[in-house]
């Protein structure tokens, strides 16, 4: 079991070892770093020991513990076990059971994704408020966020159709994508209702907008991480099932009730959540 992880790694350390930096002098700054090309090679290989490691058990990873005695790997090898056993402790949490803590499978990111390209293209009052919130200052920060909010996206389609296992760094993004997202539903939707609402009503959106930042709480505070990405393979029936539906749910909410589009995002997230579930179940 531990060979291929062997093999992996000695290659990987036999290439640092011969690898040569490429050095950039401009003007008074000397900037040494590693050529293109090396530094493409050097990924591969990280990103193949750490698909590997994410792939098997904490068993597993505790026999590599004893069998290799290289710093590094036993360090990258504690790390995830570290990381597997806080996420175990979250789920077994009262926050985690009252569904406080959400988790995110492939047909629920690629169904959300679907939505906001929806929302982008057929809505003009939502193309404003999020290049608004986005752009409004043109904070660099910002434009950043923006960017990797866009791979997110990106990234979300992609594996849902491949039979690839997601790798750690492109879960950071599509983490990215999903909290953002789902951030901006929940505070977008909840400041709306609350214009609106009279009385004691006023108590609902109110709960819309709290949920929204303890949202971003829990991810500053790691109870939400790339861990809340479910290695989920998800089946061909369950994406079209669910694309038809966030479709028919998006066209009554937008074009027959014309909700805010937030609400309307609201809706077709709860059937991206929650009756999706369901339908998973039956079809597998």
């Amino acid at each position: 079991m531990g060979e291929e992880i062997k093999r992996l790694f000695e290659e990987y350390k036999k290439f640092r070892a011969n690898m040569k930096p490429t050095v950039f002098d401009f003007g008074p700054f000397h900037y040494k770093d590693l050529s293109i090309r090396d530094r493409r090679r050097l990924a591969l290989f990280q990103r193949k020991t750490e698909t590997y490691l994410d792939s098997i058990s904490n068993e597993q990873l505790a026999e590599l513990l004893l069998d290799i005695k290289d710093i590094e790997l036993t360090g990258k090898i504690q790390a995830i076990i570290s990381e597997r056993e806080s996420y175990s402790n979250i789920k077994k949490g009262w926050l985690y059971k009252l569904g406080l803590i959400p988790t995110f499978t492939e047909v629920v990111l690629f169904l959300t994704g679907l939505t906001f390209l929806l929302l982008l293209f057929l809505n003009t009052l939502f193309l404003e408020e999020f290049f608004d919130f986005f752009l409004r200052d043109f904070d660099l920060e910002m434009i950043g966020i923006m960017i990797f909010f866009i791979i997110g996206l990106v990234m979300s389609f992609y594996y849902v159709f491949s039979n690839k296992i997601i790798p750690r760094k492109s879960k950071g993004y599509i983490l990215l994508f999903a909290v953002i997202i789902n951030f901006l539903v929940g505070f977008f939707a909840g400041f709306y209702a609350l214009t609106r609402a009279k009385g004691f009503v006023i108590i609902f959106p109110s709960v819309n907008i709290i949920s929204a930042f303890l949202l971003l709480f829990f991810v500053r505070i790691n109870l939400i991480t790339t861990k809340s990405i479910l290695d989920k393979q998800a089946k061909l029936s369950e994406i079209l099932i669910g694309s038809i539906i966030v479709i028919v749910v998006f066209t009554i909410s937008q074009y027959v009730f014309h909700n805010y589009w937030a609400i309307t995002f609201s809706l077709c997230l709860v059937y991206a959540t929650n009756i999706n579930h369901f339908i998973s179940k039956w079809l597998r």
